[in-house]
């Protein structure tokens, strides 16, 4: 789906923005899908060090995204291949400054069509900061388990029974979003070496099936993403309007009060200087 941006569009996305502040990253991700082309954009997005890169190579067939012990991903960066625009965020947690949670945020909020969490299996539970931050992403779309899933890496480093335990605790956590397992390794060594062993254990068979359902249904997606964020924006815009009714009814009243009283310190003082004058004899 290709939502049509004109000039005008633009124009007034620009005002509501000035008008509506709070609803500044919604505005933008309405105006990023009129921008976004046919091609879904998948993003994957959590913390430093947690397989976001890996799984993306494993997915893109090459290794495109780099992947580093040090922390490599500093810019959002993109990759089209097979009718989808990869995207690797900056790994949370990850730049004391927290200007790349804000470059990672911005592309989820504002770019992915379909957003993967990306969580290593190895650090167990999600934290605190991985919590807030994920539930500040659903809060943005009331459908997000329509477009969002949590993708447990690296599952090739633990047990079947740590790997069990750390799965029921994080659907514990996020009850209502679709989780995956997986083994990027495995997945693109069982492609490298024609193993269906290595793809089978891998994980990514689930996964990429999904995927290709979320992307099939792509432009449904997206409408009902945009009449949702267009009905907060009215809805806030709404309110907006009813406080400037509400703020102008009462400096009207206010004003009709000091006019009142105006002309009443008006009316006693011209009385005193009536009542003045006639004592002086001068009228």
């Amino acid at each position: 789906m290709t939502l049509k941006k004109n000039k005008d569009w633009s124009d007034d996305l620009a005002m509501l923005e000035a008008l509506l502040p709070s609803s500044k990253q919604n505005l933008r991700r309405i105006s990023a899908m009129m921008e976004g082309g046919e091609c879904p954009k998948i993003a994957a997005f959590g913390k430093y060090n947690h397989g976001k890169s890996t799984l993306l190579n494993a997915l893109v067939g090459k290794e495109v995204f780099k992947v580093a012990d040090k922390r490599e991903t500093t810019e959002v960066s993109e990759f089209n291949h097979d009718s989808v625009i990869w995207i690797d965020t900056p790994g949370l947690d990850a730049d004391v400054q927290g200007v790349d949670d804000k470059r990672a945020m911005t592309a989820a909020l504002e770019s992915a069509d379909i957003l993967c969490l990306v969580h290593n299996v190895k650090a167990g539970e999600l934290d605190r900061s991985e919590m807030q931050l994920y539930r500040k992403l659903m809060k943005q779309d009331r459908n997000y388990s329509g477009k969002m899933m949590l993708v447990l890496s690296q599952i090739d480093q633990v047990t079947p029974e740590n790997l069990e335990d750390v799965e029921n605790e994080i659907r514990r956590q996020l009850p209502d979003l679709q989780i995956f397992s997986v083994s990027s390794l495995r997945y693109t060594r069982g492609i490298q070496e024609g193993k269906d062993g290595f793809i089978k254990a891998s994980g990514m068979k689930e996964f990429l099936e999904f995927l290709e359902e979320l992307k099939n249904n792509i432009g449904d997606t997206r409408r009902r993403e945009g009449l949702r964020l267009v009905r907060k924006a009215r809805v806030e815009l709404k309110e907006m309007i009813n406080h400037r009714n509400a703020d102008l009814e009462s400096a009207v009243v206010n004003l009709e009060k000091h006019e009142k009283d105006f002309w009443s310190d008006f009316d006693v003082a011209r009385k005193k200087i009536m009542k003045r004058t006639e004592d002086l004899g001068l009228v």
